[in-house]
């Protein structure tokens, strides 16, 4: 799929990216503040949501899939 990058804090222990409810396909933490994450074949329209060993978060905004 597409590579996409997240940014934000505490990324470096990324275990997963959801989008929607598609697991990105993989996932590589460049970076504490940046994620490199292939888009899942199936993915929708929907919000973002990034696991770390310390908790997750999902993105305010949703991500468009063409």
């Amino acid at each position: 799929g597409t590579s996409v990058t997240i940014t934000g804090t505490g990324l470096k222990q990324t275990t997963s990216v959801m989008f929607g409810a598609e697991k990105a396909s993989s996932v590589t933490a460049d970076s504490d503040t940046k994620v490199t994450a292939d888009v899942p074949a199936g993915a929708m329209t929907g919000k973002i949501a990034v696991t770390t060993k310390g908790g997750s978060a999902t993105s305010a905004n949703s991500f468009t899939v063409n």
